[in-house]
């Protein structure tokens, strides 16, 4: 199967695929997203992102980056 890679954002573009996704999202929020979605591979950025990288891999499993500071 080919790889797809999406965009999860508040800001959409037209360049990218993108899920639509409110910048206020709670981490409940964020794990309903990965745990409907199943993705191969998480990106975090922003905010806590490193906590939320390992939130989602100790959870899900899956390999995880948290990108930024």
């Amino acid at each position: 199967r080919p790889v797809v890679t999406a965009l999860v954002t508040g800001w959409g573009s037209r360049r990218h695929r993108c899920f639509p996704l409110s910048n206020h999202a709670d981490f409940q929020g964020l794990m309903d997203l990965v745990a409907a979605t199943s993705p191969r591979h998480v990106y975090t950025v922003h905010g806590s992102n490193k906590r939320l990288a390992k939130a989602v891999a100790d959870r899900f499993g899956i390999e995880t980056t948290p990108l930024g500071r």
